[in-house]
């Protein structure tokens, strides 16, 4: 299973409880979803986070590789300044995942120990 049809299984599973959704659209880089309040999210599917992050997107999905967990700490204030961003790594043939909100993770974490906690959670599941 690619990223992007992996990523669209998880997009559904978090809703399962809640059942906002309305529907989700495929785009060029992602997903558009549309949930029964009218609210529209979208959704970043990349294999490797390079220049990913503007204000329109809420989700970004890309691969468990120690690249991205080490862009994601070097560009750490560029992602914490989006209040609604959620990035999340995935190995898709494994179907393993962690997730983080970096501008809530931001106001409690030490960052001293930024990379040193990214990386654990790189290490707490397979790498592609």
């Amino acid at each position: 299973m690619n990223l992007h049809e992996w990523t669209k299984i998880f997009l559904k599973q978090r809703d399962l409880v809640k059942r906002e959704i309305k529907s989700i659209e495929e785009t060029i880089n992602g997903f558009c979803i549309t949930k029964k309040d009218g609210q529209q999210n979208t959704v970043l599917v990349v294999e490797e986070l390079t220049n990913t992050i503007t204000e329109e997107v809420n989700y970004i999905i890309c691969l468990n590789t120690k690249k991205n967990t080490k862009y994601l700490a070097d560009k750490w204030e560029d992602f914490a300044k989006h209040e609604q961003l959620m990035v999340v790594f995935a190995n898709p043939v494994t179907n393993e995942k962690w997730l983080i909100k970096p501008h809530h993770h931001n106001k409690i974490a030490d960052k001293k120990s930024l990379q040193q906690g990214l990386m654990a959670m790189y290490d707490a599941i397979s790498a592609i």
